[in-house]
């Protein structure tokens, strides 16, 4: 598998989970503290924060959207 391939399988596997609301097996996915930059989207500084507070942050907004999606890099 490509490193271009596995970018595409995790990226796809994370937004998979998160459709699926399973958020406990998404902490796999990221380091303890990772940087965020989510300004464009938020509008929140750029930051490293808990991956806890990353993945409570989308369970919350995950809940009012409807749908997914998967990357096609």
């Amino acid at each position: 598998m490509t490193d271009k391939e596995q970018i595409t399988d995790v990226v796809n596997s994370v937004a998979m989970l998160q459709d699926l609301k399973q958020w406990e097996r998404l902490e796999s996915y990221f380091v303890k503290k990772p940087f965020v930059d989510n300004k464009s989207i938020s509008g929140e500084t750029p930051a490293i924060i808990s991956k806890q507070r990353l993945i409570d942050g989308w369970r919350k907004e995950i809940g009012i959207l409807s749908g997914g999606w998967v990357c096609e890099c």
